[in-house]
């Protein structure tokens, strides 16, 4: 289980999705997502990409865990005789 709801991942996914458009089309941006406050620019692109990827991550894990997926594969190995 996630130690945080899917809402609150795709919140913050959300905002940080806003900002990166901000930030493309301004100087800077300002992006709170309730956990922590920060000033977002142009320079901070691939940061934000790169928060994007782990917060994209951190959902696909908690929808899985959601849906009772562990990720693990069973397999079962059998000798040709």
């Amino acid at each position: 289980m996630s130690l945080r709801s899917i809402t609150d991942i795709q919140a913050d996914l959300d905002a940080v999705r806003a900002a990166r458009i901000k930030a493309v089309t301004a100087q800077t941006y300002s992006l709170d997502t309730t956990q922590t406050r920060q000033s977002v620019t142009r320079a901070n692109l691939t940061e934000i990409s790169n928060l994007i990827r782990q917060l994209e991550s951190e959902l696909s894990r908690a929808e899985a865990a959601d849906n009772g997926d562990s990720g693990l594969v069973n397999l079962t190995f059998r000798r040709n005789t």
